[in-house]
């Protein structure tokens, strides 16, 4: 399974909030990632988060990443860009069904709402995505 990379292109959040990720899966499950957060406002800040949604061959999510924020401030109050190098190291089990992932950007909020919804979403589908494949196994459906 080789090496999978993703760039967004700077994406807008809104309220002139910005993000720009570079991400690269490696073989053996780990994550290397470079991150941009900036803003274009004078004096409104924003904690920007990123987050990886795994998915197997037949693009049903399988898994997420952890979230990794990044906080920036206005222009004219501090430092209103930044770039990050963040990395992280998955389940070798998991890596070994993924077949392609998306990297999500948004405004991190502290409750983590974004990640408890993926995270239900992946417990939902996961065990749908194994009776299809039964299903399929067996010539039940085609």
């Amino acid at each position: 399974m080789p090496d999978i990379t993703h760039d967004t292109g700077r994406v807008n959040l809104g309220s002139n909030h910005w993000m720009h990720s570079k991400v690269t899966l490696r073989q053996n499950g780990h994550i290397d990632a470079t991150t941009h957060t900036e803003t274009d406002t004078d004096f409104g800040g924003f904690h920007g988060g990123v987050s990886l949604l795994f998915s197997d061959a037949s693009q049903a999510v399988i898994g997420q990443s952890n979230t990794h924020s990044f906080a920036v401030d206005g222009k004219w109050v501090g430092r209103s860009n930044r770039d990050d190098y963040w990395g992280e190291d998955i389940d070798p089990d998991l890596r070994k069904n993924i077949a392609d992932f998306t990297i999500i950007h948004f405004w991190d909020p502290k409750y983590g709402a974004i990640g408890h919804i993926t995270t239900q979403a992946v417990v939902v589908t996961k065990p749908l995505v194994d009776l299809l494949k039964n299903l399929k196994d067996d010539k039940l459906i085609g």
